[in-house]
């Protein structure tokens, strides 16, 4: 066979030497294809010598494979674009609190699942951004509110890049996780975010990404789990043939030792809306690989992983049905699955669609004159007769349900329920259209429903995988539907929550000279924090795993400055900067424009500013020089937040010389605005905490004075004077230190 592929050949003797000894090795010689051979061989571009490799991958991939080609029917369920990273490449994710991001909650997971399972699905593949603020177990509720949806189905979810973050946010190892995960109910993992396999170069493209090593740990404890997976590699952006060559041993090194490899698919890097290639920052940038690269690239591996990955998928959804045909023939023996919902690929640029139809994969298959077959994930054939998959080829046309209540999909794709028998045609994949499953374009699109930010922002004692989010814009961040069916004001009420967050400070600059104030500076006094400082802050802290939220604490500058402008634009800078490393900034600069709140707002989770005390009198006292203290305007910038709908935090400041009265006043004034737009999710009581400063409290009313034992009390007015989606907060640091203080503060828990 070597000989007769090699005849008649016109390529260069070089090339016809390594095919010669990649054939020897891919029909079972002894010796292994090299780095160096593979290397020398995708970097050909010539016609004869591409024809002339492809050749050799089919003839190894007839040997190894026979003429089947297979797909799946799988639904990809992405459910959730929000994502603490930045990769370079993607153009999916967004940050949490972009208005594009959105979170599907779990009764659309579940319902996306059926929906698949009933079209015959066999497969479900879970794979999302990492969301900021993550409950710890989202990732074992999906699996299990799936596994208990849909018993019977292959669960193909979570890659590595999602087992170390879900490592993390839940504080177990690797190991535990994916136990934890084994448990409940993931069948398999894809062998996504492998990129390349270099450090070097995932540094250019992901620097915020795992490493090379990192993958290959999850990887083989995932085989050492009896969880298999998938193994991929993206090129076509920076890499040379030699780490192309360098990854695909890895993969084969990995796989000697583990044998839980399924398949290697090469993913073409698409580029059309990829960040790093749109701005052109990244020196040696190629806007995805050529057609004859792709080739090579599919040849080579067929031909250097032979007998270590035997299956070579092709992905359609980048590369096109008709251009998969062509690579069937340069030895690949797999075109994926058929997917329902591709996201990840079509956010990129691709243009190839996001549904592929069986009878679409057959027809792809036998034009070429090979033989399709359907399989399962871990590439079994499925049986036409399969008794559990309700759309499957052996069951009839229709199908009765008698259930107490049984769950029909429509032809909008959503779910009805009835009480009484329901007899209804259940069309097959190759019935329906694409409509049906609505589309990564539309989802990003939709801002009334499924948004992101309104569940980053749960209460800490709601999963956000379990939290419906939507409705009225009023209701939308803090309400929802807990996994018991418990409202979620209702739920969060039974737990105290916290915030593990960090306080930066742009400046110390103000304007206001408030009597009581210890934090202020003059202008020229104060050092401003560059992003590079807080780029340091913000590494640490993710490093360390300290911190979820920033709150950014600045001072005020002068509306009128000239230096307003670039003051906003540094805040907004650390905001975007803090995004980057995946924390949630909270920003509290004082009262602003609504042009520059609005500007703020697109950057934050949810911003925040102190009424401190509605009482007139104070602007002739302690706020005598501090003019944004106005409580007129300070319940504007309430209202402003409001219209704006953005999530905001506000509070009370006891101890500045106000009265009992003036207290209830002012959280009634807080209330009636919560009220009226439901965008405040917590009000802070904070006792005065007094410093080098405090002179003037010598002379005040000692009427006005407020005694830290008196909090509990107050705490309870609050709490009944409040909606109840407004959560209270008290300053554990002002009120839990000194004699007696832990007992403040449970004191306070107890009353609200």
């Amino acid at each position: 066979m070597i000989d007769r592929i090699l005849r008649h050949s016109s390529a260069s003797p070089g090339v016809q030497a390594a095919i010669s000894r990649a054939l020897d090795a891919g029909l079972g010689g002894s010796k292994r294809m090299t780095v160096d051979d593979a290397t020398f061989l995708l970097s050909a571009r010539k016609s004869s010598e591409i024809h002339l490799i492809g050749a050799a991958a089919d003839a190894v991939r007839s040997s190894r494979c026979g003429d089947g080609v297979g797909f799946v029917i799988n639904r990809n369920i992405n459910f959730t674009n929000s994502c603490v990273k930045r990769c370079g490449f993607c153009a999916f994710s967004r940050t949490g609190i972009d208005s594009e991001a959105y979170f599907l909650p779990m009764d659309e997971i579940v319902r996306r699942a059926r929906e698949g399972v009933s079209l015959g699905a066999t497969e479900i593949c879970v794979q999302a951004g990492l969301p900021p603020n993550m409950h710890p177990d989202l990732y074992t509720d999906v699996a299990s509110a799936l596994k208990e949806a849909v018993p019977e189905i292959h669960l193909h979810a979570f890659s590595p890049e999602e087992v170390i973050y879900g490592a993390k946010r839940s504080k177990r190892s690797i190991k535990d996780m994916l136990t934890a995960l084994k448990d409940a109910g993931v069948d398999t993992l894809p062998g996504t975010s492998a990129e390349i396999l270099d450090d070097s170069i995932r540094k250019q493209i992901a620097g915020q990404r795992l490493s090379s090593s990192e993958w290959v740990e999850v990887i083989e404890t995932a085989h050492s789990l009896g969880l298999k997976t998938s193994s991929t590699m993206m090129y076509g952006h920076v890499e040379t043939p030699y780490h192309v060559a360098r990854h695909l041993e890895t993969l084969r090194e990995v796989q000697e030792r583990t044998g839980g490899f399924t398949e290697f698919v090469p993913l073409s890097f698409v580029s059309r809306e990829a960040p790093m290639y749109r701005e052109g920052k990244i020196g040696g940038m190629r806007g995805g690989p050529s057609g004859a690269e792709v080739m090579v690239t599919h040849a080579v591996a067929r031909l250097f992983l032979a007998g270590s990955i035997d299956n070579l998928q092709v992905s359609w959804p980048k590369e096109g049905l008709r251009f998969a045909q062509i690579l069937l023939q340069n030895g690949a023996n797999d075109l994926g699955g058929t997917l329902m919902n591709e996201s990840i690929s079509t956010a990129a640029g691709a243009v190839h669609g996001q549904l592929a139809k069986p009878n679409e994969l057959r027809s792809t298959i036998e034009e070429i004159g090979r033989k399709p077959y359907q399989r399962t994930t871990t590439y079994g054939h499925v049986s036409s007769n399969s008794q559990n998959i309700i759309g499957s080829p052996k069951l009839s046309e229709h199908v009765s349900t008698a259930e107490h209540v049984s769950t029909a999909l429509e032809d909008d794709g959503h779910v009805s329920s009835a009480t009484d028998e329901v007899t209804e045609h259940v069309p097959s994949l190759d019935e329906v259209g694409t409509g049906r499953f609505g589309s990564f374009h539309e989802l990003i699109a939709d801002k009334s429903r499924w948004r992101a930010k309104g569940v980053i922002k749960q209460p800490k004692g709601v999963s956000a995988g379990a939290a419906g989010v939507g409705g009225s814009p009023k209701n939308r961040g803090r309400r929802g539907l807990c996994s018991g069916g418990m409202r979620a004001e209702e739920k969060a009420r039974r737990v105290v929550t916290i915030s593990r967050s960090h306080t930066i400070v742009p400046t110390y600059e103000c304007f206001n000279r408030c009597t009581y104030c210890n934090f202020r500076m003059d202008r020229g006094e104060s050092p401003v924090l560059t992003v590079e400082e807080a780029s340091e802050i913000f590494r640490d802290l993710v490093e360390k795993g300290e911190g979820d939220e920033v709150l950014i604490l600045s001072g005020e500058v002068h509306p009128k400055s000239r230096r307003r402008v670039q003051w906003l634009d540094h805040i907004i800078k650390l905001c975007e900067k803090a995004m980057e490393f995946g924390l949630l900034p909270h920003t509290n600069a004082g009262p602003l424009s609504y042009e520059e709140m609005k500007r703020l707002g697109e950057v934050n989770a949810s911003m925040g500013l102190m009424l401190e005390q509605i009482t007139p009198s104070l602007t002739k006292t302690v706020h005598k020089f501090a003019p944004s203290k106005d409580p007129s305007l300070r319940i504007e910038q309430l209202r402003m937040a409001g219209k704006l709908q953005i999530p905001f935090t506000t509070g009370i400041l006891l101890g500045i010389g106000e009265t009992p009265e003036d207290r209830v006043e002012s959280l009634e004034m807080i209330a009636t605005i919560a009220r009226e737009y439901g965008h405040i999710q917590e009000c802070i009581i904070q006792p005065f905490s007094s410093g080098d400063r405090d002179k003037w409290q010598h002379s005040m009313d000692p009427s006005a004075a407020f005694e830290t034992s008196q909090l509990p009390a107050l705490v309870q007015k609050a709490r009944q004077i409040l909606p109840e989606n407004v959560a209270v907060q008290i300053p554990p640091n002002l009120v839990s230190s000194g004699e007696g203080g832990a007992n403040l503060l449970l004191d306070c828990i107890q009353a609200g």
